[in-house]
């Protein structure tokens, strides 16, 4: 079986890194894999090229907007989408795709009889009439879930939770010393680790205010790190000020995804503000890491956060809430007990989309057979 799998861009953030534990758990499973994006940001940040290239994964950019998404050219890059699996002889088309995403504007304009199967990255529900498509949610827990799970179209409908990479986790996890002295963090106070784009989307501005009202009560007790502080978001200035008026406030960029774990190892916990999350990939890495995890209430952790066992969820933008519950976390930092659910692992996700993929090309014919005849 080839697979093509459809991504806006190659930087790891969250959709990302589950895309690169598909693609190379396909791959090492016999399927040959090609994996496309439309984005190309030219170094701005570390590529998952490299690593999913290692497992015999090729990755080819289809000719969309360099940065900046131009909607209206869309159908344009539909119609280099087709030709690019048509040269490829792909035999099934995986989309991954949130709200906001170039990419859900590409997929509107691919042929129907395609076999399609979109993975969307969020927790609103796409209503879309796509027949020819498998409509796939990651993640959506609670009443999002449900409601997706119910629809009278559920025979196209399905829920795949994300898939942390296990041993990739478990050969990176060290001590917090450990992590500490390989990062150069040179500090024995806790550590509150965020990780995230400069968006409103991710709570920067929640995280800002977090940071100002820690410091206000308890003045220089706490270190508070940003993972993914590039300078292509609207809050990246107001951070790097916040930066220069705190000492405590260390802002890096997008990291590789194994200088990330030893961010999660060095921290004593992960706090989450984005105002919505498909699943919140890094939040269910800290918890594997032994780290707590306090967010407030986006539906979609629930099942793995336990209040006081490993962390906190607190009403929907509390900020005060969610001030106090890092505060009494960092005053008496402790190691959780790693208890992850064998279903959020990759090789449980890589599974389910095998067996989704397999399904389909059953009821229709594949890409490279529709495509001949186009």
């Amino acid at each position: 079986m080839h697979v093509g799998l459809i991504i806006d861009s190659l930087i790891p953030n969250g959709a990302q890194i589950v895309v690169q534990e598909l693609a190379t758990g396909l791959s090492d499973r016999g399927n040959q894999v090609t994996l496309f994006y439309y984005h190309n940001y030219n170094g701005q940040a570390p590529s998952i090229a490299d690593k999913v290239n290692a497992h015999g994964v090729r990755t080819e950019w289809i000719c969309g907007p360099n940065r900046t998404p131009r909607k209206y050219v869309a159908g344009i890059d539909a119609v280099r989408t087709v030709h690019k699996l048509r040269k490829m002889g792909i035999d099934i088309v995986n989309v991954h795709t949130w709200e906001a995403a170039y990419s859900l504007h590409v997929t509107t304009y691919l042929p129907r009889d395609l076999p399609v199967v979109v993975t969307h990255h969020g927790t609103k529900i796409c209503n879309r009439d796509r027949s020819s498509m498998n409509w796939i949610h990651l993640g959506v827990n609670s009443q999002y879930r449900y409601e997706y799970e119910d629809r009278d179209d559920n025979d196209r409908c399905s829920t795949i939770d994300i898939g942390i990479d296990k041993e990739t986790l478990d050969r990176c996890i060290v001590s917090k010393e450990q992590a500490r002295k390989q990062l150069d963090l040179n500090t024995d106070r806790p550590v509150m680790l965020t990780i995230g784009r400069c968006s409103k989307h991710k709570g920067c501005d929640i995280w800002m205010e977090v940071v100002k009202r820690l410091d206000a009560k308890y003045h220089n007790l706490f270190k508070y790190v940003f993972v993914g502080a590039d300078n292509r978001g609207p809050y990246y200035t107001n951070m790097v000020e916040l930066g220069k008026n705190y000492n405590d406030v260390i802002l890096k960029p997008t990291l590789p995804h194994e200088e990330v774990i030893r961010w999660i190892c060095a921290s004593d916990l992960l706090l989450v503000p984005s105002r919505t999350e498909s699943f919140a990939v890094k939040a269910v890495e800290a918890l594997y890491c032994g780290r707590p995890v306090i967010t407030h209430y986006l539906g979609v952790l629930l099942d793995i956060i336990l209040d006081g066992v490993n962390g906190k969820i607190v009403n929907y933008m509390d900020i005060n809430a969610l001030t106090n519950a890092a505060a009494e976390w960092l005053v008496h930092p402790r190691v959780v007990k790693a208890n992850i659910p064998e279903k959020y692992f990759a090789s449980t996700m890589v599974d389910r989309y095998e067996k989704c993929f397999r399904e389909l090309l059953n009821r229709k014919h594949s890409c490279k057979s529709f495509l001949n005849t186009w």
